[in-house]
């Protein structure tokens, strides 16, 4: 059944770029004004282990960032160690909510057209045509429209969402007969209310709009800043990855589309309860397993008000990779 995922944070964590940040001095990522960012090929290493810490017992944390460069393959036998010696894997954080039965790309409703201011209709349509040509829709829903535009402009990048750090992680768990937990992620699926039609005004409010004005707005600028930090994830350039980021851009894809659903599905909070979630699963693995290995969004452990932050306050031991 395809699906129409609404905020999936593993996914979109792409999206926490700052358009204007620059890498930090002589690192891996850094580039001339006007050079383009060359892509990593090859196998990298990715980024070292946080590790956090409560007695003797231990918990590694690999930060994990997507999209990456498709020609990067990536191998960590510092990761496949830790595994190795693990007694338990939390799989990655996530945070979503959907309505089974509709896809993404293919959500229309009224002509962008008659939606958008001229001047930001003449961008979009600017770009539709440069990214992606003749499979654009006029009538998709703003959201739908940026979607398939960011979509289209990395992999045009030589950028790809495919996850094959977590996939590598799930084969080194089960070569080492390592058990994987999910209890701590939420996937909700939702319905809307029976009077709201998803080609209606409701995803045509200015959170939507402006959602899609944002997006082209930072585009080109986020393509350059996207490809520096892929660049730094895979190399380990922790320095610079920091230097890059800018945090909580992810709620406001899922703002942009979540009108009609919150209140009744009860997923105001959703961001909350799956960080109290993952908390409460990372507090247990700490009492109760010598060594976890986790995933987490690189994000997150560079969040000054992060999940990692939290470990902290609660007392943990928290280091970050040297």
């Amino acid at each position: 059944m395809r699906r129409f995922i609404f905020a999936a944070l593993i996914l979109w964590m792409a999206f926490t770029s700052s358009a204007n940040a620059e890498p930090g001095n002589g690192s891996a990522s850094s580039s001339a004004p006007g050079i383009e960012e060359v892509l990593v090929t090859g196998v990298q290493p990715g980024p070292g282990l946080w590790r956090v810490s409560s007695g003797r017992r231990t918990m590694w944390i690999l930060g994990t960032y997507a999209p990456l460069p498709y020609q990067m393959q990536w191998r960590s036998e510092e990761v496949e160690a830790t595994i190795a010696e693990s007694k338990l894997v939390l799989a990655p954080y996530a945070a979503e909510f959907y309505v089974p039965g509709i896809d993404a790309y293919d959500l229309t409703g009224k002509k962008l057209k008659k939606v958008l201011e001229p001047a930001t209709y003449k961008r979009w349509n600017t770009l539709r045509k440069k990214y992606i040509k003749r499979d654009g829709k006029e009538d998709w829903l703003p959201a739908s429209a940026a979607f398939q535009l960011q979509a289209r402009a990395f992999q045009s990048a030589g950028l790809s969402f495919d996850d094959q750090v977590w996939r590598t992680v799930k084969k080194i768990a089960r070569e080492h007969r390592v058990r994987v937990s999910d209890d701590h992620q939420i996937r909700l699926e939702v319905m809307p209310r029976g009077s709201v039609d998803l080609g209606t005004s409701v995803y045509y409010e200015p959170a939507a709009i402006e959602f899609l004005t944002r997006t082209l707005d930072r585009l080109e600028k986020d393509l350059t800043a996207t490809k520096a930090r892929a660049n730094a994830w895979a190399v380990g350039d922790l320095r610079a990855l920091r230097g890059l980021m800018e945090f909580n851009q992810e709620k406001a894809y899922m703002a942009s589309l979540a009108g009609p659903f919150m209140a009744e599905n009860g997923i105001q909070d959703l961001f909350e309860r799956a960080d109290e979630k993952w908390l409460f699963a990372a507090k247990n693995a700490l009492s109760t397993s010598d060594v976890t290995f986790a995933i987490l969004p690189v994000s997150m452990l560079m969040d000054p008000n992060g999940l990692l932050a939290k470990l902290g306050a609660m007392g943990y031991d928290v280091q970050a990779p040297r």
